[in-house]
């Protein structure tokens, strides 16, 4: 599993990290392009890492952290916990800790101004399906 450059008509540029055996998902830049979130790990445990000058330094340390969602303004969402699990913030620089939200589910992308996530929550009573959601930050 590697970080992979390709040009929008598909042609491969070139490698961002070395392949390695630990399986890499859901990468997500930050909006000045410098870093990578991605969701590193097994299903057994999985963390996000940060792919930044060219090494990866780690960001959670829960073990079931995944889905993450990057804002304008250097924040992250996540899920944390089994299934559509809670939903936490915090910034890049993890200069605070993280925030837990009043909400479960798959954080997937924010407003402009990064004051509004939008995720996927499960609507259990209504059907198997999942509607969107918005969750103020």
């Amino acid at each position: 599993h590697q970080l992979v450059w390709y040009s929008a008509n598909g042609k491969r540029l070139g490698d961002l990290t070395e392949p390695d055996s630990v399986p890499v998902l859901h990468p997500r830049f930050s909006a000045d392009g410098t870093k990578i979130v991605v969701t590193r790990g097994t299903d057994a445990q999985k963390d996000l890492w940060v792919f930044e000058n060219n090494h990866y330094r780690r960001f959670t340390f829960s073990g079931s952290a995944r889905w993450p969602s990057v804002s304008p303004d250097g924040k992250v969402a996540w899920t944390e916990g089994p299934g559509a699990g809670t939903v936490l913030i915090q910034s890049l620089d993890r200069s605070r800790p993280p925030v837990k939200i009043n909400a479960t589910g798959l954080p997937s992308s924010w407003t402009k101004d990064g004051k509004f996530l939008l995720g996927v929550w499960p609507d259990r009573e209504a059907s198997a399906r999942p509607r969107p959601t918005w969750a103020r930050s």
